[in-house]
This record gives C-alpha cells, structure tokens and sequence, in this order.
C-alpha cells in the first residue's frame, strides 16, 4: 500500500528536478507514471479517508518527537 506522504515526495522530487534541470527526464515520466496509478488504486480502493488520518497522525508524532529532541 502507498503512502500519502510516499505520493506527494514523489511528486515533489519530480517537479523540482524538472524545474531545476527544465527537461523532463524518462525518470520523470516514470516517476510520474507510478504516482499516477498510486493515486488511481487508492482512489479505486477508497483508502484515501483512512491513508489521509494515518498519515496526520504520524506527522504528529514526528513533529512531537522533533521538538523532544
């Protein structure tokens, strides 16, 4: 099963190396392509609702854990 959080990194990583490099690379294409059809099964499966509350309660607990420290 794929992350929220796995989604929206690749998402970012594809668009900053595009904008760093302006080319699109077959990497990026590929990338791209995985997001895509992550984003389709979990919209196929309705897992969005139960990802999207997993996901804020880690990034709670990463935030709690960072300023612990």
């Amino acid at each position: 099963m794929s992350s929220i959080t796995g989604i929206i990194g690749a998402i970012i990583v594809t668009v900053t190396g595009v904008a760093e490099t302006g080319t699109v690379t077959a990497k990026d294409i590929l990338t791209a392509g995985k997001t895509i059809y992550q984003i389709e099964q979990k919209t196929k499966k309705g897992e969005w609702g139960a990802s999207a509350h997993e996901e804020g309660a880690q990034i709670i607990k990463d935030v709690a854990r960072g300023i612990g420290k």
